[in-house]
């Protein structure tokens, strides 16, 4: 239905991490590695949604993409961000994919 991509900033103080979270992103979506990107600056990914856990990330990318949408994933040490979208479960991510899909958008 959409092309989903997974974008990941580098942790550059371990040597394993770009494999570690490889790994983790196999094992949990079963992503292949044409699906990940590793970026320190995601606000340069093209994609009509970004849905990410960093506000800083949020906002970079929402500032580049005015007319698409950047979602805050809510976790606890974002709770007191403002976001003018956020998402607090899978469920809801699914929700705002599926209300793209209806416009024919690539979601990242």
């Amino acid at each position: 239905i959409v092309d989903v991509c997974f974008v990941t900033t580098p942790f550059e103080q371990s040597q394993t991490w770009a494999y570690d979270r490889l790994c983790w992103l196999r094992r949990h979506f079963k992503a292949s590695n044409d699906d990940v990107y590793f970026a320190f600056d995601k606000s340069r990914i093209e994609g009509d949604m970004i849905v990410d856990d960093n506000i800083k990330h949020v906002r970079a990318w929402s500032s580049k993409n005015k007319e698409k949408h950047g979602l805050l994933f809510s976790r606890p040490y974002n709770i007191h961000e403002h976001a003018e979208h956020r998402v607090r479960s899978w469920a809801d991510i699914s929700r705002e994919v599926h209300e793209m899909v209806r416009f024919g958008s690539r979601v990242i």
